[in-house]
C-alpha cells in the first residue's frame, strides 16, 4: 500500500467507499454472485477498518487495505468458485 503512512486517512477514504459501493442491493446477476463469494471477505475487511478507526493502529489498515486487494484482485470467471481464506 503505497503512501498510507503519509496519508492513512486517504486509504480509509478509498476503503469507505469501496464498502459503501459493495453494500448497496446487488443490481445484476453479476453484482450478486461478487457478493456472494465474497461477502465473508468485504465484512472482515470492514471490521479491520473500524478497528483502524477506533485505535488510529496501521496495522489494521493494512489489514483491511489486504483483504480488499486480495477481493478485487480475484478474477471471477463464470462458474468460479469460491476462494479458500487467505487469512
Amino acid at each position: 500500500m503505497h503512501n498510507q503512512e503519509k496519508s492513512p486517512e486517504q486509504v480509509v477514504s478509498i476503503l469507505h467507499t469501496l464498502h459503501i459501493r459493495t453494500a448497496k442491493t446487488p443490481q445484476s446477476p453479476s453484482e450478486s454472485t461478487f457478493l456472494q463469494l465474497f461477502q465473508s471477505e468485504l465484512k472482515d475487511a470492514e471490521s479491520w477498518l473500524c478497528r483502524y478507526s477506533a485505535h488510529q493502529d496501521l496495522f489494521f489498515l493494512n489489514q483491511a487495505f489486504a483483504v480488499y486487494c486480495n477481493v478485487y484482485r480475484f478474477p471471477l470467471k463464470p462458474g468460479a468458485s469460491r476462494p479458500s481464506s487467505r487469512r
